[in-house]
C-alpha cells in the first residue's frame, strides 16, 4: 500500500509507505513514513520515507468519566457507612439498658422453653412489654433501618465493582510493539475527550494532520531513529 488512507477494524499489510492508517488493529510487516492511529500496534520495521517520519497514535479511552463516577459512589458509600455507625451507636445504647436486657433474656427464655411463668409472672410480663413498648418499637425501628441501609451498601459497592470492570475493560488490550525501529518514528498516546468527534468523521487532510500532531490531548512516549519499542497502557498511565 502506498499514498493509501486505510480506515477498518483490523488492518493488515506487508508493506506501507505514506499511508494514513485508523484501525482498532494494525498489523504492518514494513511501514515506512506512515500516519497510524490504533489501540493495538504491530509492526516489523518502522521508520522513515522522504524525511517523513512514522508517526504512531496509540488510542486511549478517556476514563475521567469513570473517575467522576467512581468518586461519587465512594462518597455515597462513605455518607452511607457514617450514617450506619450512627444507627448502630443507638441501637447498641439502647439494647444494653438494664431493665431492656432483662426483659428480652426473660422473653428468649420464655421462647426457647427454658423458663416457665405463673399466671402472675406472665401478667407481670405483659405489663413491663407494655411500659417498654415506646423502646422496644425504637429498637425494632432501628434494626429495620439497619437493614435498609446494609442492603443499599451493597447495591453501592456492587456498582462500585461494576464500574471498576468496565474501566478495566476500556483499557484493556492497548499496546504497542515496533520490533526494529530503521528510521525517525514517533509514538504517541492520544486520548480524545469523550463526546468529541471519532477520528473517523474527520477529511483526509484533517486526519493526517491530527496523527501528526503533538498538543494537549497528546503525550510522547517514543521518539528514535533506532533500536525498538514495547509500550502496554495501564489505567495507571497518566496521559497528559
Amino acid at each position: 500500500a502506498e499514498n493509501a488512507i486505510v480506515i477498518g477494524q483490523r488492518v493488515n499489510i506487508v508493506e506501507a509507505k505514506s499511508c494514513t492508517i485508523l484501525a482498532d488493529e494494525v498489523d504492518i510487516q514494513q511501514a515506512s513514513g506512515c500516519a497510524i492511529a490504533a489501540k493495538l500496534v504491530h509492526i516489523g520495521k518502522a521508520g522513515a520515507r522522504a524525511d517523513q517520519e512514522t508517526a504512531i497514535c496509540m488510542l486511549l479511552p478517556d476514563l475521567s468519566g469513570f473517575g467522576r463516577r467512581l468518586e461519587a459512589i465512594q462518597q455515597q458509600e462513605q455518607e452511607g457507612l457514617h450514617k450506619l455507625e450512627t444507627v448502630k451507636k443507638a441501637l447498641a445504647l439502647l439494647t444494653q439498658e438494664d431493665e431492656l436486657k432483662r426483659y428480652f433474656g426473660i422473653v428468649a427464655r420464655v421462647k426457647k422453653g427454658e423458663l416457665q411463668l405463673s399466671p402472675e409472672q406472665q401478667a407481670s410480663l405483659k405489663r413491663k412489654s407494655e411500659q417498654l413498648a415506646p423502646k422496644i418499637k425504637q429498637i425494632s425501628q432501628l434494626n429495620a433501618g439497619m437493614r435498609t441501609m446494609q442492603d443499599a451498601q451493597s447495591f453501592v459497592r456492587a456498582q462500585a465493582e461494576e464500574l471498576a470492570k468496565a474501566r478495566e475493560a476500556a483499557a484493556a488490550g492497548i499496546q504497542c510493539k515496533l520490533e526494529e525501529i530503521t528510521g525517525e518514528t514517533v509514538v504517541r498516546a492520544l486520548t480524545l475527550p469523550s463526546g468529541a468527534p471519532g477520528l473517523s468523521t474527520l477529511s483526509v487532510e484533517a486526519l493526517r494532520t491530527r496523527l501528526r500532531t503533538s498538543d494537549a490531548q497528546t503525550k510522547t512516549l517514543f521518539s528514535d531513529q533506532n533500536g525498538c519499542f514495547s509500550w502496554q497502557y495501564s489505567i495507571r498511565f497518566t496521559p497528559l
